[in-house]
């Protein structure tokens, strides 16, 4: 490179060019001016003014140098970096042709202009993406809170019990549409739930109806019983009483019997008056047979009434499992229902208050079912007992009749005996001695027929007081039915005021009742 293009492209190069210069010259002067000093003595001031003068003459020079055309491009600087500064970029020009450190600086200056518009460009379109963003997110947000106030009324149509309504599911916002599902799976599951409480309401009404119009008809037949029970105890009542005064006449006659047989010297006399004794007795026998079978006929009656209430005590037994039965599912939909109210917080308060109505009677329920079972078994028990006894009278009656009428063959021996007392005294004497001995084993049978009666008499008393005790406690079994009915009546009142999703209506038709944990919600709320 030259020494004139170094010059040219460095400024500093230029001004230290200069001032070598210009101090050269002048101390080239001043040797001049000395020299001719020595020469010419006098001529010094001269040769000082003359030195000044060329002193000033180059820094003259110099400063037009250093200066040259520095101050127009300072200038022109200052005039780029205030519009740069007003933001004016495109009218600034900060180009230049110069080589040196001024042409460098006039470039980076118009690379910063440069850099500036591009970043002021860059900062432009942020703002307009941010302007842009701002506008989107407030329209998303406006949609969001629209999307959101929907959702919050559908949550308010449940509140107030109103389950067909829908919440936004296709927004397009991953959230709203989470929770819009969600929704509608909650308000599906509420309306099967109601629909199968309602199913489940619906039937336990009908057994309840059922159960306390048989209870009804149950006790009805049970107060019936047990006067009829008694009527007939009455009856056997009377008829040992009757027993007794036959076996006093059997007594009596068989004294007059052994009398006649002790007075052996008046036979023909005795023998007429036994002949009268011969029929009274076997009158007597007769009368005896027919009141025993009288008495028969009354004991395969009360068997008849105590089988009946055998079998009305399987019935209750019967309806008192279905009791139970209902008892055991009323309990579990307490449950269910008490596990989904928990599920819904606060907005299942109101039916979680239903839900412990009906275990609360459920439980109730139980405990009457468990002691009218109780009831029926010790009236089992005693039917048994009854019938057992019933059987052993019939076969002591059976026997007494059997007696009694081989007493009546031997009193129509003895009246035999008696017509003929002339061909067969002795033969007399051996049939009285029999009428006496069959008339005592008559008297001790009808005792033991009469004594055997009152105990049944007693022991039919008894099944009669169980029987009303039974009554009792059926009576009671239809209060709890009764209150069964109207406490499921109050759980349809409050499911109606549901409206339950139209895809849900199945499940009724189907009488489908659930059963598991996941079965049943309700929320407490007024109307819409």
């Amino acid at each position: 490179m030259t020494l004139a293009a170094t010059l040219t492209e460095k400024y500093t190069r230029r001004i230290g060019t200069t001032l070598i210069g210009a101090t050269l010259a002048t101390l080239a002067f001043a040797a001049v001016c000395v020299a001719s000093v020595r020469q010419t003595p006098g001529s010094g001031v001269g040769a000082v003014v003359a030195l000044a003068f060329v002193f000033t003459l180059n820094l003259g020079l110099v400063t037009i140098v250093v200066g040259g055309n520095v101050g127009l491009e300072l200038k022109r600087l200052i005039a780029a970096t205030n519009d740069m500064r007003a933001g004016n970029l495109d009218d600034v020009t900060v180009r230049s042709d110069r080589r040196d450190e001024f042409g460098e600086l006039a470039t980076a200056f118009g690379d910063m202009r440069d850099s500036l518009r591009e970043a002021m460009a860059d900062s432009e379109r942020a703002r307009t993406r941010a302007e842009n963003a701002q506008a989107d997110a407030e329209a998303f947000n406006e949609e969001l809170l629209d999307h959101a106030d929907t959702v919050a009324e559908s949550i308010a149509a449940v509140s107030d019990g109103h389950l067909d309504d829908t919440a936004p599911t296709e927004t397009g916002i991953e959230a709203i549409d989470s929770i819009g599902s969600a929704y509608t799976e909650m308000t599906n599951d509420l309306s099967e739930t109601v629909v199968q409480i309602r199913a489940f309401a619906d039937r336990v009404d009908d057994v309840a109806t059922s159960v306390r119009d048989d209870a009804a008809t149950v006790e009805s037949d049970q107060r019936r019983f047990a006067t009829d029970l008694r009527d007939h105890a009455e009856s056997i009542v009377d008829q040992a009483d009757e027993l007794e005064s036959v076996s006093d006449e059997a007594a009596q006659l068989s004294a007059a019997i052994e009398e006649i047989a002790s007075t052996a010297d008046s036979v023909e006399e005795q023998a007429g008056r036994a002949a009268g004794l011969s029929d009274e007795g076997s009158a007597q026998a007769a009368e005896t047979v027919s009141s025993m079978r009288d008495l028969d006929e009354t004991i395969t009656e009360l068997a008849e009434l105590v089988e009946a209430l055998e079998e009305s005590m399987t019935d209750v037994a019967d309806s008192t499992a279905l009791i139970e039965e209902i008892s055991e599912q009323t309990n579990l939909l307490a449950l269910n229902a008490n596990i989904e109210a928990a599920r819904s917080g606060a907005d299942g308060d109101g039916f979680a208050v239903v839900a412990e109505e009906v275990k609360s009677l459920a439980e109730e329920t139980r405990r009457q079912s468990d002691d009218i079972a109780a009831v029926i078994g010790r009236t089992q028990d005693d039917v048994d007992d009854v019938i057992e006894e019933m059987r052993e009278a019939e076969s002591k009656i059976d026997a007494g009749v059997s007696t009694a009428t081989a007493s009546g063959d031997t009193f129509e021996k003895l009246d035999a005996s008696a017509t003929d007392v002339e061909g067969s005294v002795t033969e007399v004497a051996r049939a009285t001695e029999d009428a006496a001995a069959r008339t005592e084993e008559v008297t001790a049978t009808v005792n033991d027929v009469s004594d055997h009666a009152r105990r049944l008499a007693d022991r039919g008393r008894e099944i009669a007081a169980a029987a009303e005790e039974t009554a009792e406690t059926v009576g009671t079994m239809h209060d709890r039915a009764e209150e069964l009915t109207d406490a499921t009546a109050t759980l349809r009142e409050r499911l109606e005021r549901f409206t339950v999703a139209a895809d849900t209506d199945h499940v009724a038709d189907n009488g489908h009742v659930a059963s598991g944990p996941s079965a049943t919600v309700a929320t407490d709320g007024g109307d819409r």
